[in-house]
């Protein structure tokens, strides 16, 4: 079994992972902890020891971290060291993903990026499209011979609800929720159907171009918080997997475990 983490601008997901003898890889345990800076390695430990309050420290065999909040990627992996005695790999630039980089600035892209794209390079039929719905939304474009092209950078769905109240004098602060109808009968509805709908038909309306200008379908896979209200009404055929950077965290632990 392996730790990993996602250090996110809103939370830090922990998960505890452990691959089959089919190489299929079950999600044992997660837990979430604020993306607080203020956090030292010991407010880690004592989330962890919390969340993952049975876990024998000699089932853990490594662990992985991706972050994009520089301040805590060194709180996190000294935090996994103390408790478990392991150490971390540490998502960058240099680790070996099977992504081929040619064209894009590869320092401006965020290392989530990188590892939502590892996972479906390796999972699904090429050309592949991932959404990944958090703070913002991020869709990564991998091409048929396995080129990371780039992708897409939104507003996220709370991000969105939340300009919204904090731009206007009456609109309300709302969170993302299940939306069952386009046409809202008062404000809150209105406001949720416009972000749950509205970033479904730009998930749409994104593909569709992807497509155009690939020249060719492609395989869609949706994940993040988010995509727990939207994907169901996203129209192009796609997987929705919770899981997904997760599981992208363990593949690139495999290729670069030693």
């Amino acid at each position: 079994m392996i730790l990993v983490a996602d250090i996110g601008n809103t939370t830090i997901s922990l998960g505890l992972l452990n691959k089959n003898n089919d190489s299929t890889i079950d999600v044992i345990k997660t837990a979430k902890l604020p993306s607080d800076t203020d956090l030292n390695s010991k407010d880690i430990e004592e989330g962890l020891q919390t969340e993952f309050d049975n876990i024998n420290p000699v089932n853990i065999d490594g662990a992985i971290i991706s972050s994009v909040v520089p301040a805590l990627t060194s709180a996190v992996e000294a935090a996994f060291q103390s408790l478990y005695n392991v150490s971390s790999i540490i998502v960058n630039k240099l680790v070996e993903t099977n992504l081929i980089f040619k064209d894009i600035d590869i320092n401006s892209v965020g290392n989530d990026r990188f590892v939502d794209a590892a996972w479906a390079r390796h999972t699904l039929s090429l050309p592949a499209v991932t959404v990944d719905m958090g703070t913002a939304t991020t869709v990564n474009v991998i091409s048929a011979d396995g080129v990371f092209l780039g992708g897409i950078i939104s507003a996220g769905v709370n991000t969105s609800l939340t300009a919204l109240h904090e731009h206007t004098a009456q609109l309300p602060q709302l969170s993302a929720t299940f939306c069952d109808r386009i046409i809202g009968q008062n404000t809150s509805e209105c406001m949720l159907s416009g972000a749950i709908y509205g970033q479904a038909a730009m998930i749409d309306g994104m593909v569709s171009r992807i497509e155009k200008e690939l020249r060719s379908p492609v395989s869609l896979i949706i994940t993040g918080g988010a995509g727990t209200y939207i994907h169901e009404h996203i129209s192009h055929e796609h997987i929705y997997d919770p899981y997904l950077l997760f599981k992208g965290l363990y593949l690139i632990f495999d290729l670069n475990h030693k």
